[in-house]
């Protein structure tokens, strides 16, 4: 009986513990549409969020190819830089999904706010070039 008593309780634990996630990519965040962060940016400044869209203008800021910036535009071509610091397989024209913190600056050069997505992931969800 004690036996029986261990073994389901191990059952127990072991059904309970969910798959391991790292602390850095489990970010709360929503899904949201290109156009709703433009004209809202305010509401999800400093925010997790989830974007779809195609890639343009790709660069890569460094020598070593780690850290990239591209435009991430909607169907109706509205457009957020997007900022990795991480080695991304994406080229001009992918479809991709990204999910990172939103951060609105504002510059003083052309007296507008900028928006931008640091990522912290970034899917491939189709290679449509």
């Amino acid at each position: 009986m004690k036996k029986l008593l261990i073994l389901l309780s191990l059952f127990f634990v072991i059904g309970c513990s969910g798959n391991y996630k790292d602390p850095d990519l489990a970010l709360p965040a929503k899904k949201v549409q290109i156009r709703s962060l433009l004209s809202h940016p305010s509401i999800f400044d400093e925010r997790g969020v989830i974007v779809k869209g195609k890639v343009w203008d790709l660069e890569y800021v460094n020598l070593e190819f780690t850290m990239a910036k591209f435009k991430l535009a909607d169907k109706s071509g509205n457009h957020v830089d997007v900022y990795s610091k991480e080695l991304i397989k994406v080229v001009n024209g992918n479809l991709v999904e990204v999910r990172g913190i939103f951060e609105r600056n504002f510059d003083l050069e052309s007296n507008m706010y900028e928006a931008k997505i640091n990522s912290k992931e970034i899917k491939v969800l189709s290679d449509s070039r």
